[in-house]
């Protein structure tokens, strides 16, 4: 998630093991490489459609079905 007025980022990884929350860990390297991936990914989808994305969240199952949510809302930082 992310406000590109206020100038901020986040970006979280966690798994769900036996239907606990367990967070995940990044690198330094990889959590600064992820966040660019998805600027480039918002600007480049701004660029055909009039969408401005706030928050996306890709899903991995275990059997590696994949889905990925849009949201659009203004987010904040604030839990």
């Amino acid at each position: 998630m992310f406000d590109l007025e206020d100038g901020w980022s986040g970006l979280s990884l966690f798994y769900i093991i036996n239907k606990d929350k367990v967070p995940g860990h990044f690198s330094k390297n990889s959590k600064m490489e992820l966040e660019l991936m998805c600027e480039e990914l918002h600007k480049e989808m701004q660029k055909g459609k009039d969408t401005d994305w706030r928050k996306l969240i890709i899903l991995i199952e275990f059997d590696r079905d994949m889905k990925v949510n849009f949201i659009y809302e203004k987010q904040s930082l604030a839990l």
